[in-house]
């Protein structure tokens, strides 16, 4: 697939160029957009990779689809993705919503990565929780059009590394709360900036 652009995610210039985030969804997780963009950035600033495709969608065969209910085009769009992905991947695609879609890539070697997307533009609550699943060289993938994909991925384990957050709010005896309480704290998308090194 041919890459229009690709490089080193190094500031919250960088997630916004990309334009796949609807940074009026909310969702009562931020006070604005300007605290959703800073903690998503914080996730992905020298962490990961965003690569821009242009490739059309539409020269892929007709692939049995078992439909997908979902607003405006993003049927459309899907369907689109479902037949692409089939004809030039091994692996597994699954729709659902919230991210509209995720799956496994098999790679020659035996490797799986795992992926996550969505059609058009992603609320930015649903972006904040699924880059936390990413683990290194997972796979985040919007599709924007017929003709673009955007690709992120980070090399390092996101997932551990909130992970080790989440345990290590747990373990403060200061603010000892069950897991379910620590859980809940995903909810306010906690920035990484005091991450330790070590991990």
């Amino acid at each position: 697939m041919p890459v229009e652009e690709q490089g080193l995610i190094e500031s919250e210039r960088d997630i916004m160029k990309l334009d796949i985030i609807d940074w009026n969804r909310l969702n009562g997780s931020w006070a604005n957009s300007f605290d959703a963009l800073q903690t998503i950035a914080s996730w992905f600033v020298q962490k990961a990779y965003f690569t821009v495709v242009k490739h059309d969608l539409r020269f892929a065969p007709n692939i049995d689809w078992p439909g997908w209910k979902h607003a405006g085009s993003h049927e459309y769009l899907g369907h689109l993705y479902w037949n692409d992905f089939y004809y030039r991947q091994r692996g597994n695609l699954v729709f659902s919503d919230e991210p509209d879609f995720h799956g496994t890539l098999n790679h020659p070697d035996g490797g799986i990565s795992h992926f996550w997307g969505d059609i058009g533009k992603v609320s930015a609550q649903i972006f904040a929780l699924t880059q936390k699943q990413l683990g290194a060289h997972d796979l985040w993938i919007s599709v924007v059009n017929e003709q673009t994909l955007i690709i992120i991925e980070p090399f390092v384990n996101l997932r551990d590394r909130w992970s080790y957050m989440l345990m290590k709010y747990a373990g403060n005896s200061k603010t000892m709360k069950s897991f379910s309480q620590v859980a809940e704290i995903q909810g306010k998308f906690v920035s990484p900036s005091l991450w330790d090194t070590d991990i």
